[in-house]
């Protein structure tokens, strides 16, 4: 497997962790400097605190806090969906986090 990571090649010749979600190489690549790991954006697509569409792409927020730092971040995980696949297009996290963050109306 391409980068480390285990899985079918997906219909956007990139890689997937499971049948529903693949990773582009740009994703890949910044989850590898950024110390990311595929489970953990796995589990903010399926169980986001905050989900914002925007046409085929959505954005899936998940607040936390890095214990070892002592500061809270938002992990902002970008899904293209064609109807077929869902690409994680990019991630990276922020300490802006009310900047990102969209207040309940």
């Amino acid at each position: 497997p391409r980068g480390g990571f285990a899985g079918r090649e997906c219909l956007w010749r990139d890689i997937v962790l499971n049948d529903s979600l693949c990773f582009s190489r740009h994703c890949n690549d910044r989850m590898r400097e950024r110390g990311f790991d595929e489970g953990w954006v796995q589990q903010v697509v399926l169980q986001p605190d905050q989900t914002i569409g925007r046409g085929k792409r959505t954005i899936y927020h998940r607040r936390y806090k890095d214990t070892f730092k002592n500061k809270e971040y938002l992990l902002r995980v970008f899904v293209e969906d064609d109807g077929v696949e869902r690409k994680v297009v990019s991630v990276y996290r922020t300490s802006k986090i009310m900047k990102y963050w969209r207040q309940e109306k």
